[in-house]
């Protein structure tokens, strides 16, 4: 599981990085998106070489093998997944639903933008989603609150959109994804609660019953 979080993560960035280099090249550039643009690059980088690591390593050593611990137990399945093979058909696609997210995402920024009677073409709705999303990839505070509202007055700053629109906006777009997504998980993880409950009930039944 933790494996697939992590390809999962890494075509994220990749797709963020193609599309902040778009954005770099046809919106608009500024000193402190360098940071921004090396960190999602290096990321994509150092993703690859743990992949290269992951596929030397299983190479000399046999798959599945009995590990105690739950720590070494845990890498060594996140090893074994890296390592796995993918094939450049299955990576083309990891890609593509990537970008494809992505762009699905920058047309939910329009929507907000125009909500609000900002105006954003389509390579400045990529190029929004790209600066904030890599941007909030650098750990800060929970939910990402006032990292992503500065990102977002910064970015839409290089696009000559006011400070105190652009914060409407950020504040807006936010809670338009982070409100649902919460609520969504939280009614799931108490589903699962619940049918473990009733689970749990079920077979305490069943065994008092053939006691």
């Amino acid at each position: 599981a933790l494996g697939t979080v992590v390809l999962d993560r890494g075509s994220d960035l990749a797709a963020l990085v193609v599309l902040l280099g778009l954005g770099l090249l046809g919106v608009a550039s500024a000193d402190w998106l360098a940071p921004i643009a090396v960190g999602g690059a290096a990321g994509v980088l150092a993703l690859g070489a743990a992949v290269a690591f992951a596929r030397a390593y299983t190479s000399r050593r046999e798959r599945g093998r009995r590990t105690r611990g739950l720590v070494r137990r845990v890498l060594r399945d996140l090893v074994e997944q890296l390592a796995a093979p993918m094939g450049r058909r299955r990576l083309g696609q990891w890609l593509a639903l990537s970008l494809a997210a992505w762009v699905v995402w920058a047309l939910g920024a329009v929507l907000v933008a125009r909500s609000l009677g900002i105006e954003l073409a389509p390579l400045e709705a990529l190029f929004v989603a790209a600066v904030m999303n890599l941007g909030v990839a650098i750990p800060s505070s929970p939910g990402f609150v006032g990292t992503y509202e500065w990102l977002g007055v910064a970015s839409l700053g290089l696009l000559g959109v006011p400070a105190n629109e652009a914060l409407a906006f950020a504040i807006l777009l936010h809670a338009a994804w982070y409100v649902p997504t919460t609520l969504v998980g939280g009614l799931a993880l108490a589903s699962r609660a619940v049918l473990s409950a009733r689970g749990a009930h079920g077979s305490g039944c069943s065994q008092d019953a053939l006691g």
